[in-house]
């Protein structure tokens, strides 16, 4: 009864805050009206067609007016007829499954519709509102009042989103997959996502279903976080796939750290070996890598090519590195301090 009821109060809310926006509205373009129309010596003037200024008006009431059906629509089907999405549903299954299979994927072209549409991805950044948005095609949602989404939650009724967590803009956070039996029949898999308290997902990332972030953790922009990815409080991570760089409270790179800064050089033949496996992990012609290159004059240096430099680091020079060492290769300097951390000159 309390769920039912905190679910009411907010589509109360978020009902209310849409319609002061729409009586806002009216009021605005009723005095823009008198005044055009005072202007023009009392008559309207021709050259603005009446539909072309009430289009914005004419909009936001359907959107209200859409958005309130899919809710009342969806409490239905939670509250009456029991839909909810199972870890996996089958077609084949059974009539029960083959309908809740169907709905799930009418909410995700739903949701897609909606994204799609003038205002919606800005409604979803203000608290009182998004959870009517949310629930306009999923059949809940749990995403504390004190968060920040700027992205798409393909499942809110499926992710956990702590206190002060933000989600970046064109972050994607998919909590379902559809697969293929070898039958032909199609199975869909859906795992809760956990986004811990102040923890960080950057702009157009992606994080896929069963993936646990802890508190206070930081996803890189644009990283990909594979499925049923655990990572721990505090813990940085990027990179496509999304790997553990530091953690949080660790320094990262300082700019005279990533452009190299000011460094001798190692011997004629070490320091060509060595910019030959950089050109050859950037897939770049080896004149093109100065002494002071780094990552950030080349999109191509990545997490892979991070791990790429480090197994050439091994074939070449027989230096193992670690997952972690592997991925605080910013430099050509860095690269250097590990030759002669290793006894090379």
């Amino acid at each position: 009864m309390k769920r039912l009821a905190l679910s009411v109060f907010d589509f109360a809310m978020g009902m209310l805050f849409l319609h002061t926006i729409l009586v806002i509205s009216v009021i605005t373009y009723y005095w823009t009206l008198k005044t055009l129309i005072a202007a023009d010596n009392g008559t309207f003037p021709g050259s603005v067609p009446v539909w072309l200024m009430l289009a914005p008006l004419i909009y936001v009431s359907w959107l209200i007016w859409f958005l309130a059906h899919c809710c009342l629509e969806l409490y239905v089907h939670r509250f009456w007829l029991r839909f909810r999405k199972y870890p996996r549903m089958n077609p084949r299954d059974g009539f029960h499954h083959y309908l809740l299979f169907y709905a799930a994927i009418f909410l995700y072209l739903r949701m897609r519709f909606l994204y799609s549409l003038p205002i919606v991805n800005a409604l979803i950044t203000l608290p009182i509102v998004r959870h009517l948005v949310f629930r306009a095609y999923a059949i809940g949602d749990h995403v504390s009042h004190q968060s920040l989404v700027c992205g798409m939650l393909s499942d809110p009724d499926l992710t956990h989103i702590g206190e002060g967590a933000i989600i970046g803009a064109g972050a994607s956070v998919i909590a379902h997959s559809i697969t293929v039996n070898s039958d032909g029949s199609r199975v869909l898999v859906t795992v809760p996502i956990s986004i811990g308290a102040r923890s960080v997902v950057g702009g157009d990332a992606a994080v896929h279903f069963g993936v646990v972030i802890g508190v206070d953790a930081v996803i890189e922009p644009a990283s990909y976080v594979p499925a049923m990815t655990h990572i721990g409080d505090g813990e940085v991570w990027g990179g496509n796939p999304a790997r553990f760089l530091r953690k949080r409270t660790e320094p990262g790179p300082t700019p005279e750290e990533v452009d190299g800064g000011q460094q001798a050089l190692l011997s004629p033949d070490n320091e060509m070996v060595l910019r030959s496996l950089v050109a050859s992990s950037l897939h770049r012609p080896a004149d093109s890598i100065t002494e002071d290159f780094s990552r950030r004059d080349s999109a191509a240096w990545d997490s892979l090519a991070q791990l790429s430099m480090a197994l050439s680091l091994q074939q070449n020079f027989g230096i193992q590195l670690s997952s972690q060492e592997s991925f605080q290769l910013f430099s050509m300097s860095d690269l250097r301090d590990v030759l002669r951390r290793f006894g090379f000159s």
